[in-house]
């Protein structure tokens, strides 16, 4: 799909077709009553700004999908993204200013101990999450902790499902402690 495609063009729905394997730049930016987004497996890669400024309150990211573009879903109104097992680069802000968003999903097979990557993603941007009002994010077992730096801004707690380190964890001043 080329860049700028149905851009600012007053959408109300859209059935991306399987089979497509990329979503170009600006692709569908400015359309503010596209309201839901299903990404279908085929796609690996969403170009920078594909779906900025909508008014996308749901997004299924299909399990094919590998990268996500600078500013992607950048000002709409998501409450969660699942982030697929598939993504290898998340770039720079990428879901900024989603000021409902509350709940991230980062699946378990994204973790690495080493701290060389944050759960398995090899690009990540900065500032993911910037301007939104998170609350929940649910993290792999074995995530860096350097990785949490990324979701700190207004973050009140996480959740990690499994393992030795299992529980929900609550933020008291600068330190995160386990919860009951």
């Amino acid at each position: 799909m080329i860049a700028g495609a149905f851009g600012n063009n007053n959408l109300l729905r859209v059935k991306l077709g399987n089979g497509l394997k990329i979503i170009g730049d600006s692709a569908f930016a400015k359309n503010s009553r596209l309201g839901r987004i299903e990404i279908p497996d085929s796609v690996n890669r969403i170009g920078r700004g594909a779906f900025a400024d909508c008014g996308l309150v749901e997004l299924k990211l299909g399990n094919g999908l590998q990268v996500i573009g600078r500013n992607a879903f950048q000002n709409n109104n998501l409450r969660s993204v699942i982030i697929p097992n598939s993504v290898t680069e998340i770039g720079s802000l990428a879901f900024m200013d989603n000021k409902t968003l509350t709940t991230v999903v980062i699946p378990p097979s994204m973790a690495d101990t080493r701290g060389v990557r944050l759960f398995g993603i090899t690009v990540l941007g900065s500032g993911i999450f910037h301007g939104c009002n998170l609350t929940n994010v649910t993290l792999p077992v074995n995530m860096s902790e350097n990785g949490l730096a990324e979701f700190e801004e207004g973050l009140q707690n996480f959740y990690i499902s499994q393992g030795k380190r299992a529980g929900t964890y609550i933020k008291n001043g600068p330190v995160w402690t386990l919860g009951q």
